[in-house]
């Protein structure tokens, strides 16, 4: 382990985390968008 790599290892976390809760919370949210969507047009259907 050559103190090169253990630097690109560090910079890889610290960037990493921020990233891969910003596309969690992206997912997160996808997900209950296309969950909640077909019940928006349901009940829209319904009341129209």
């Amino acid at each position: 382990m050559t103190p090169c790599s253990t630097h690109y290892t560090v910079i890889l976390c610290i960037l990493g985390v921020p990233l891969f809760e910003a596309f969690r919370w992206q997912f997160v949210s996808f997900s209950v968008i296309v969950t909640i969507l077909p019940h928006i047009f349901v009940v829209g259907g319904v009341i129209c």
